[in-house]
């Protein structure tokens, strides 16, 4: 519901719902690709020690508001990703895999889900689903 309020890419800066935390966004329009490979427990990731994710967190949302790009935004996902020991093995390869293809991916969180701007899951030789992001959110046609 935050992207759709929002529009682009949001930020959240704070926690909670949007009539109470501060949001920012990269204002953008993109392609987004995405294949899904199965779920992550929310509950097992999230139930134990977090402060590892929560400082790996830290570090990628200070990249996305230093430089609000998409390419920052999936550099930042990436390396949270990774930092956050969350990458599974299926999802590290289809990650590799659109970066050999030229691409670039990350993981949805939480999920075994991998996303790619513009054409890299297809590039790869994924047959993903495929939608977009819009600077003023989500939109009738």
């Amino acid at each position: 519901m935050v992207a759709q309020a929002r529009g682009g890419v949001p930020i959240r800066l704070e926690p909670g719902g949007p009539q109470h935390n501060l949001l920012d966004a990269v204002p953008a329009r993109a392609r987004v690709e995405y294949v899904t490979f199965g779920e992550l427990d929310t509950e097992a990731v999230l139930g134990g020690e977090t402060d590892p994710i929560d400082e790996a967190g830290e570090r990628a949302l200070s990249r996305v508001v230093r430089e609000p790009t998409l390419s920052s935004f999936i550099f930042a996902s990436r390396r949270f990703a990774r930092e956050a020991e969350l990458l599974s093995e299926r999802v590290g390869e289809a990650i590799q895999d659109v970066s050999e293809a030229g691409g670039q991916a990350s993981m949805a969180m939480l999920g075994e889900t991998v996303f790619a701007l513009g054409t890299g899951l297809t590039d790869a030789g994924y047959d993903p689903e495929v939608c977009a992001t819009h600077p003023a959110g989500a939109m009738l046609r």
